[in-house]
């Protein structure tokens, strides 16, 4: 195993760029305007449909008044109930992929 700072330098190491003076400030007010935001989502069913999934166009406005669009699919019997959840995150591609590579995770 190649080790190449000591746990005691390890556990104080913050990176080689210093953290911005106002990081905690634009984090605070980020959260504020989070928490304040009306997201107002819209689930619209999909062409997609399996006799298993439930699949949803999902839109919600984020940050500075962007609106977001999501591929959204659910098992049919777990419509009403919680349960846990996989979030993919496309990235810059601008592909959130096909309905049917959601299936597996349904």
């Amino acid at each position: 195993m190649l080790v190449d700072m000591k746990i005691g330098d390890l556990l104080q190491y913050q990176g080689r760029n210093p953290k911005p003076q106002d990081f905690d400030a634009f984090w605070d007010q980020s959260l504020a305007d989070l928490a304040a935001l009306d997201p107002q989502c819209e689930w619209i069913p999909a062409a997609f449909q399996t006799a298993e999934a439930e699949c949803f166009d999902l839109y919600f406005t984020g940050m500075g008044g962007s609106r977001i669009h999501a591929k959204f699919a659910r098992p049919r019997e777990a419509a009403r109930r919680k349960g846990p959840a996989v979030v993919f995150y496309h990235g810059y591609s601008g592909n959130a992929g096909d309905w049917i590579q959601l299936l597996p995770y349904v």
